[in-house]
């Protein structure tokens, strides 16, 4: 509750607090020039909405500039603070204005008896009123922001050119008539070069951050061998996901277990084969570490909310840096060893200010408790959430990198930052082939089905309100068709099962094929994927750039890395 009051303090107390600087400066500079009382109340009055809303609409504007980290920043952001703000203060002026202010101001006198003060009164009631609705409009204008930020149902010129290209690259290297012929559709293409290339963008991006790849995005054999490979680490939260690794020939030293909540049958068999880091969130996950040997280390996850990411892990996990501090007293009383903290900013959420407000706040919290405890801590995990591009342009990993690392560079000699990246490695390495199997137009609206969906490889659809891509095959062949707007619906009889509204695609006909990229994170190759109405899953073809054919893995291998 205190950061909530604080929050609303900071975003109204400068308008209110400028409002009032230049109403009386206004009022007295005309006062003085004219001598008469009702100039200097206009003028009062005018220079009041000027200094209220002048420092209103600045800070709108830097706040969509920093959360606004693509092409033409500048317009967008003029934009998106021309919308809020018409939101967030719009009603509340007109309703102020025109009912709330002159009431009060009218009646208070007359029910305390006294005009001075209750004018005074029906003022500071007025103002608080005022606020409340700007607080709720606010809060309409930030959910239709991100509304349209989620929906994205047109894809930008510039990131749908940047998608056919993506596309032409992966068709490079294979023979899709051949793979349909051989595979049929829907189909899941896998490029393990991918990966390695994302990976070493991210390790330049981040040259001090030493990187735990989350199996849970994508744990396909050929993107663990892919990591392991290039000397990677691994980010595991279930058992499943250490024998997984374990099957391939990867020592549990290379792997920290990140699981907030945890049995301590998990606990003891992850120490037992012999993982030593640990993420824990709450008293009772503390307490189960009481027996466990000295040799563990303990990071105590951190909650920073962020509704605008698409999964919010901090509505889950996480804790405040209060109950931190009392963490630190239950480990010093136990003997457990605290070794540092962790934190997730939220999974796709576009905003390079939440890194950096989330480094911030979590070293000031170490400095902090370093003092307090006499201790020092040895690990920071930054986490995951590093964005991937879908139907539009997204804060890149090098804006990400360049906006935390000069605050993490100075902690390197004494702190190991460790990042738990997914989706950032293997978004792009995955295309999803799907074949039009029926067209009709319903009340002057272009349906469009496909053999694929979100109950199999457009899973990420409704667990996470991530929307991919789409392109027709015909566009890659450098024309420019002209684009109509289409429903696009997968195979199943549910009518839940639609990928896209309004959608921007060539006149599709029954047959066609279409092709959707950066499908690798948390989708068809995880649990999130079913057989609903007895539809198979994709099968997944690794394109080996190397050999320059496709090979396709083992069937029970990539069972395994499917099946609940």
């Amino acid at each position: 509750m205190s950061r909530r009051a604080l929050f609303w303090i900071r975003r109204s107390l400068p308008s209110e607090l400028a409002g009032t600087a230049t109403a009386f400066l206004a009022a007295w500079g005309a006062f003085t020039a004219t001598g008469s009382l009702l100039v200097a109340a206009i003028a009062g009055t005018i220079g009041e909405n000027i200094g209220f809303y002048g420092v209103a609409t600045a800070r709108n504007f830097l706040e969509q500039w920093r959360e606004t980290s693509r092409g033409r920043r500048a317009r967008r952001s003029r934009v998106r603070t021309a919308g809020l703000t018409a939101v967030e203060f719009g009603p509340a002026e007109l309703l102020d204005t025109l009912i709330i202010r002159p009431g009060l101001l009218y009646l208070a006198p007359l029910v305390i008896g006294v005009p001075a003060v209750g004018w005074i009164v029906g003022k500071v009631l007025a103002d608080v009123l005022f606020h409340l609705l700007a607080a709720l409009g606010f809060l309409v204008g930030r959910r239709i922001l991100r509304r349209r930020t989620t929906d994205d149902t047109v894809l930008e010129a510039e990131a749908r050119a940047a998608r056919i290209r993506q596309l032409g690259r992966t068709l490079d290297r294979a023979d899709l008539d051949a793979l349909i012929t051989q595979h049929g559709t829907p189909l899941i293409l896998l490029e393990p070069q991918r990966i390695a290339e994302q990976y070493s963008r991210l390790s330049a991006a981040l040259p001090f951050v030493r990187l735990h790849y989350a199996v849970k995005a994508l744990p396909h054999p050929a993107v663990l061998d892919t990591i392991a490979a290039l000397g990677g680490c691994f980010d595991v939260a279930s058992d499943a996901e250490i024998d997984l690794l374990a099957a391939r020939g990867i020592r549990t030293n290379r792997m920290i277990h990140t699981h907030p909540v945890k049995s301590p049958a998990e606990s003891t068999r992850a120490y037992v084969l012999g993982i030593r880091t640990f993420v824990i969130d709450s008293a009772g996950e503390l307490a189960k570490f009481r027996s466990v040997p000295g040799d563990v280390s303990l990071l105590v996850r951190l909650g920073y909310r962020n509704p605008a990411a698409k999964s919010d892990v901090s509505s889950k996990f996480g804790v405040t840096h209060a109950e931190a501090d009392a963490l630190m007293a239950q480990a010093a009383a136990q003997g457990s060893h605290i070794a540092g903290f962790s934190f997730h900013v939220g999974s796709q959420l576009d905003s390079v200010e939440a890194f950096r407000t989330a480094v911030g706040e979590t070293l000031d919290l170490m400095g902090r408790l370093e003092a307090r405890w006499g201790v020092r801590f040895g690990i920071l995990d930054i986490g995951g959430g590093f964005p991937a591009s879908c139907r539009r342009d997204v804060a890149t990993i090098e804006q990400i990198g360049a906006a935390i690392g000069p605050m993490l560079e100075p902690f390197i000699p004494r702190l190991t930052v460790l990042a738990e990246p997914g989706r950032i490695l293997v978004a792009d390495a995955v295309t999803v082939v799907t074949r039009v199997v029926g067209t009709r137009v319903r009340e002057a609206e272009r349906w469009c089905f496909v053999d694929d969906g979100v109950y199999g490889s457009f899973s990420n659809v409704g667990a996470e309100a991530v929307y991919p891509a789409l392109v027709a095959r015909s566009e890659l062949a450098g024309e420019t068709p002209a684009l109509l707007l289409t429903t696009v619906a997968g195979p199943t009889c549910d009518s839940a099962d639609v990928m896209a509204r309004s959608y921007p695609l060539p006149a599709l006909r029954e047959g066609d094929t279409l092709l959707s990229p950066t499908m690798g994170a948390y989708t068809a190759v995880t649990v999130t994927a079913t057989e609903f109405n007895g539809r198979r899953r994709a099968p997944i073809v690794v394109i080996d750039r190397a050999a320059q054919e496709p090979v396709l893995p083992a069937p029970e291998r990539v069972l395994a890395t499917v099946a609940p």
